[in-house]
């Protein structure tokens, strides 16, 4: 998202949920956007097979082997 989509979003984002943004800690909000969206653009270009999970997904009750 290039900036002006960050600030619509912000606007937008906050009159949805009737969550007001102090004017003083609205350039604040934007910048931690657009750290946050530049690390997921960063990640989401990453090619990831099948095996590569993590870890295996724990289920409550089932035992390990």
């Amino acid at each position: 998202m290039n900036r002006q989509q960050i600030e619509d979003y912000v606007s937008a984002a906050t009159a949805a949920l009737g969550v007001p943004i102090r004017p003083e800690h609205r350039e604040g909000v934007i910048a931690n956007l657009e750290t946050i969206f530049a690390q997921a653009n960063g990640l989401m270009a990453q090619s990831l097979l099948p095996a590569d999970e993590a870890a295996p997904v724990f289920r409550a009750g089932e035992s390990s082997g």
